[in-house]
């Protein structure tokens, strides 16, 4: 199979030397049908580029050889479809710098056990980041067990409308279910009216050098036993919270900044565990809130929290605050110049329990 595709990829070289004198615009062509002889053989060939190739065309042949998916592409009717390509073959989908990459109102879901889509972004200093908008409930769905997404060097734009007025109808950039991977390298997200990120269930996310700014809810919300972990984040100028954990969640965040968020930057209540170290939360606007929030106010809640050099100032109401059946550890973090007191300790008010610090967590 693979002489008969190097035997194909030969007649093809020939055929453009001959388009050439007549001038067609052979090189496409060359692209598209070396194609789909890598199609037919089923596997890539690191087979030289000879032709004198455009840079762009050049590129599209490079896919090709790689076993990546162009976007845009001649091939591919939408993005959606582009997607539907990706996960089929298990291909790569590049984003070319610069694009805007459209799902329109439909959620992009990844339905099938061990479904995998990784989109990568073009070179920003190519021609600005590439874009992948939609305005459906969610922009990408994650409902299949073991399913995974991988994002990296995109910015993810939810531009759906609330009708309830509140978010409360909306779902999130990104909603994962079931036992499902998300993935995020540098990746920029943002939602009109709905929250950055959103997982139940079992979900599980990895997150670094990237951001949630903007959204019409909180950045991230986690519910169920839901798994993420946040390292050199930014969550901003989210309307509720930065990031809010609730159930029998983990979240981790090392390094991250939090800033100027409605209520809370970072909030753990019920069952949830929490670890914080290096981070810095500011400019949260709740004078009735906290900065950072532990809360296990009711019975059968007990939450655990690790805050460790961590900055927490200029917040509008408390900077760090413990309420119920918490166990923490707190150690050289900087509380000043918040609104409330820098650290808020306070009984539970239906389980009657008070927060314990310990020398470590389970």
């Amino acid at each position: 199979m693979i002489a008969e595709a190097q035997s194909r990829f030969s007649g093809l070289e020939k055929g453009f030397q001959v388009g050439r004198r007549k001038k067609f615009a052979f090189p496409a062509v060359a692209a598209v049908a070396f194609a789909t002889v890598l199609k037919d053989v089923g596997r890539c060939l690191c087979v030289p580029l000879v032709l004198p190739m455009s840079p762009r065309v050049r590129r599209t042949c490079c896919y090709c050889l790689t076993g990546e998916i162009p976007w845009p592409s001649e091939e591919y009717s939408s993005f959606e479809q582009a997607c539907q390509e990706a996960v089929l073959r298990n291909r790569r989908l590049c984003l070319q710098a610069g694009s805007l990459a459209q799902l329109g109102d439909q959620s992009f879901q990844l339905r099938r056990n061990r479904d995998r889509l990784h989109i990568c972004g073009g070179d920003g200093a190519e021609g600005g980041s590439s874009v992948i908008e939609g305005s459906g409930h969610s922009v990408f769905n994650l409902a299949g067990r073991h399913c995974s997404l991988f994002l990296e060097g995109v910015t993810l734009r939810h531009t759906a409308s609330s009708a309830a007025g509140d978010g409360s109808d909306i779902g999130a950039a990104i909603f994962a279910m079931s036992k499902s991977r998300t993935e995020l390298c540098n990746v920029s997200v943002t939602s009109l009216s709905g929250l950055g990120l959103w997982l139940v269930q079992s979900a599980e996310l990895t997150a670094q050098r990237s951001s949630l700014l903007g959204c019409g809810r909180s950045g991230l919300a986690m519910f169920g036993h839901s798994v993420a972990k946040l390292e050199l984040c930014e969550l901003a100028t989210c309307a509720v919270h930065g990031a809010c954990a609730r159930g029998d969640t983990q979240l981790t965040m090392r390094d991250c900044r939090v800033r100027d968020c409605g209520r809370r930057g970072v909030y753990a209540y019920q069952r949830s565990k929490l670890l914080m170290r290096g981070c810095r939360v500011t400019g949260t606007r709740d004078a009735e809130r906290a900065g950072v929030e532990l809360a296990a106010a009711r019975p059968g809640d007990g939450v655990s929290g690790c805050v460790e050099g961590c900055v927490v100032s200029q917040n509008a109401g408390a900077g760090i605050r413990l309420r119920g059946a918490v166990s923490h550890q707190l150690s050289d973090n900087s509380c000043s110049g918040n609104g409330g007191k820098d650290l808020l300790v306070e009984r539970g008010s239906d389980n009657d329990a008070w927060p314990q610090a310990v020398t470590s967590l389970a």
